[in-house]
């Protein structure tokens, strides 16, 4: 009986943290969903783009909710590619349920047959301005994250 009782309280709790668009059919979105709802929205408005090329300034800037920024950075010589929407989504909602306890982490993906050269990130908005910061300053443009320690180096706007 409580595990019934449980499953009903879970599923209503992800239901009631995205009510409007939220579906059973994916299971990464749902993970994803109970970890954290502002990254469903963040990776839901960068996603709702039909025309994302990467690398692109559209794609380092990403879309921000609350806290939680969905971004794609470039890594090495990463040749330009478009991102269909149901891509953008599955792959997003992939490293969200594959990510840390909120659904911050970073996967690599890229066009079949070449280099897993896309960075697909989500995490505090701290990191991605550490990031942005770390390349506007002369730092490689394409390393996925910065050092740790970056963050006491840079004088943040």
């Amino acid at each position: 009986m409580h595990l019934t009782v449980l499953t009903a309280a879970s599923i209503t709790a992800l239901v009631a943290a995205h009510p409007l668009g939220f579906s059973f059919g994916d299971p990464a979105r749902m993970v994803c969903a109970w970890k954290n709802p502002h990254l469903i929205d963040a990776i839901d408005q960068f996603c709702s783009n039909s025309n994302i090329v990467v690398p692109s300034a559209y794609g380092a800037d990403g879309k921000m909710v609350g806290d939680s920024v969905a971004w794609i950075w470039p890594q090495g010589d990463c040749p330009q590619a478009w991102v269909p929407q149901k891509y953008c989504h599955s792959q997003f909602y992939e490293t969200c349920a594959r990510g840390k306890m909120k659904g911050y982490g970073k996967m690599f993906y890229g066009r079949p047959g070449e280099k897993q050269c896309q960075v697909w990130l989500l995490d505090t908005k701290k990191i991605h301005e550490t990031q942005i910061a770390w390349s506007r300053n002369g730092g490689p443009p394409s390393r996925g994250t910065p050092p740790p320690n970056y963050a006491t180096m840079v004088d943040m706007p």
